[in-house]
């Protein structure tokens, strides 16, 4: 998990440098952007804001984030938040572990609470509520984390750029109904565009 952490880290890192980069020098599209369709559109905004200096500036003052200033200083802002969702999980993971150590007793007096405010129907209510929210997260949850995990070593071994943050991307959209398909599709685009045909399909 700290390997995880750390890989993911450095390619946060990386992507910072690239973006101050662009936004300092700009940064010619590649050849791999020109190859994807409707490579002329996409090469006409990447020069617009990649390829120009100041042109990712230029782009959240577009859109009303003028105020924010430079890049580093959006980068903070996402570093912050980054590290506010951080400490949120670790907050929520601390509650797990309680809710794991001390659950029959916490049931046994959310049941007594439960017959005080719903007598006669709190014993079914309770029973039939946990059942829903484990076929949520069973449905849902641990399959977007394995759907995560696994398109990450996919991504790892095609050769796609920052394969442990795309893998965490797609499991983060897997939640969504169609998001998991539509980051797949951008990184088959994107080996595809490469030349890597084969991995792309």
């Amino acid at each position: 998990f700290f390997w995880l952490v750390h890989y993911l880290y450095g390619e946060v890192v990386l992507l910072r440098a690239w973006l101050i980069e662009a936004n300092t020098y700009g940064i010619p599209t590649p050849n791999w952007v020109l190859n994807l369709p409707y490579g002329d559109q996409i090469n006409t905004y990447w020069m617009t804001y990649l390829g120009t200096p100041s042109g990712i500036h230029d782009f959240f003052a577009e859109i009303g984030l003028a105020k924010l200033g430079y890049l580093a200083t959006v980068t903070r802002s996402v570093t912050k938040s980054f590290s506010a969702l951080g400490f949120t999980i670790l907050f929520m993971m601390i509650i797990l572990f309680f809710c794991y150590k001390d659950g029959r007793r916490f049931s046994r007096q959310l049941d007594k609470v439960g017959e005080r405010v719903f007598p006669g129907r709190w014993k079914r209510i309770s029973r039939i509520v946990p059942t829903l929210v484990s076929s949520t997260v069973s449905g849902m949850v641990i399959i977007a984390i394995g759907e995560g995990i696994v398109f990450g070593i996919v991504y790892y071994f095609v050769g796609a750029p920052m394969p442990v943050t795309l893998g965490i991307i797609t499991g983060i959209f897997a939640l969504i109904p169609g998001g998991a398909p539509l980051s797949m599709t951008m990184s088959s685009l994107y080996s595809a565009g490469t030349g890597e045909y084969t991995h792309g399909i």
